[in-house]
């Protein structure tokens, strides 16, 4: 029997506010950052708002949105926690990321699911079938299975150990603490699943090939795109109305170009951040004719890291390929860009790495820098952070660069591959 519309969005909503920390808990297992999984959860319901006339009632409500959250998770360009922790710090000794994790990111993808989905989100067996489209019987076997290689692992210091799950409780536990999150914006959510929300989260997941398009365009202005191509990059969206624009902040970002992040009143509804990109320390904005690219969002339609109580340090980074030939002040150097809640009362913030760091500029909270030295580095010098400091030089507050994307690789499948493939050869 299908329930009312209206009564589900209530319930949705209910549950989006009393689960929250749980659910982007689960998706941060399974997508291995925070902000990640802020995004997947969002995503997720609004995806189950858009879909709930097709909820029959046959089974939980909850046990169906988890569905729809975790493919949304998993549909994230990340790796498990456990799997970031060891590949994507080379300089982290394998004990520090715990005894368990090497195993858990070894285990088959249906058991590491649900693994998550028991321990994290404390779903029963009858929920973690429904979830992942198994049967009961299955569930129990694919636990049981993971428990077993638990077990073998432990065999020194367990023998006689029957229970595992307690010694699982505890590593997930320390690997992925519960944290106090409020719920982000409901409303926001709302707006994710309305038809204009679904193709702003199309454009969101655009990739190297559209960053190196529009670094293009940034370099040269006058380049010509073709109407596909602009609707792609989000040119032909929504426009920053440039008289109103207010600047946020500017940075070199290396080989002669300057970057200046701006916001404005949009051309269709609430607020437009954009970015210009040129050879001038001085931000202007040319109404007739502005400088650099003008587009609503990042590059590719991404709306820019906003930073909030779950995410108090929220950083991102654009990367676009340096061309083979050519004059070099024609490539855009990568450009990370950000912002950090002002309750932290953050004074400095810097990229650091093994070996070297590269100070950000901060104004008014908003974070904006970049340098060529960010483009395609070396492995020894993962990974790569973004810190915040106070007045008095301490550490408030840090947030990791996605290592895949200052590769250039498409995920972290391929960045684990080769990350392997070069601690073989040195080690060898």
């Amino acid at each position: 029997m299908r329930r009312p519309d209206d009564r589900l969005l209530r319930e949705l909503e209910a549950l989006y506010a009393r689960n929250f920390q749980v659910y982007v808990r689960v998706a941060k297992a399974l997508t291995g950052d925070r902000e990640r999984a802020v995004e997947a959860v969002q995503d997720g319901f609004a995806r189950a708002i858009g879909a709930r006339s097709s909820f029959r009632g046959d089974g939980p409500l909850g046990a169906w949105v988890w569905r729809i959250v975790v493919n949304a998770a998993r549909s994230a360009a990340s790796a498990p926690l456990v799997e970031e922790l060891l590949t994507a710090a080379p300089e982290r000794e394998p004990e520090e990321a715990g005894e368990l994790a090497p195993l858990i990111a070894a285990l088959p993808e249906r058991q590491r699911h649900a693994i998550f989905l028991r321990y994290y989100a404390d779903l029963d067996y009858r929920s973690i079938a429904s979830v992942l489209g198994i049967e009961v019987g299955t569930v129990s076997a694919t636990l049981a299975a993971a428990h077993q290689t638990v077990r073998h692992a432990l065999r020194k210091e367990a023998i006689g150990m029957i229970d595992v799950e307690p010694v699982i409780r505890e590593e997930l536990e320390r690997l992925a603490p519960r944290a106090e999150l409020e719920a982000s914006d409901w409303p926001d959510v709302i707006r994710r699943a309305t038809p204009q929300g679904v193709r702003r989260r199309i454009r969101r997941g655009r990739r190297v090939a559209l960053v190196a398009a529009a670094a293009l365009a940034a370099a040269a202005p006058a380049f010509a795109l073709s109407s596909g191509v602009r609707s792609l990059l989000g040119f032909d969206g929504p426009k920053p109305v440039l008289a109103e624009a207010d600047l946020l902040v500017s940075a070199p970002i290396g080989n002669g170009f300057y970057a200046h992040a701006w916001t404005s009143p949009s051309s269709t509804v609430g607020r437009c951040d954009f970015l210009t990109i040129d050879h001038s320390p001085v931000a202007r904005l040319a109404v007739g004719r502005p400088n650099g690219v003008v587009l609503c969002g990042a590059i590719g339609g991404k709306r820019p890291p906003r930073a909030w109580s779950g995410v108090p340090l929220a950083v991102g980074v654009s990367v676009g390929r340096r061309p083979k030939s050519g004059v070099p002040s024609k490539w855009v150097p990568p450009i990370v860009r950000g912002a950090v809640l002002p309750s932290l009362r953050v004074a400095r913030v810097a990229v650091i790495w093994n070996g070297g760091s590269l100070q950000l500029r901060l104004r008014d909270n908003n974070i904006l820098g970049g340098s060529p030295q960010l483009y395609m580095p070396p492995f020894e010098n993962f990974p790569y952070i973004v810190v915040a400091y106070n007045a008095q030089g301490k550490e408030i507050a840090r947030k990791r660069l996605d290592s895949p994307g200052l590769m250039l690789m498409s995920g972290w499948k391929e960045y684990t591959r080769e990350y392997k493939k070069w601690k073989q050869s040195r080690d060898g």
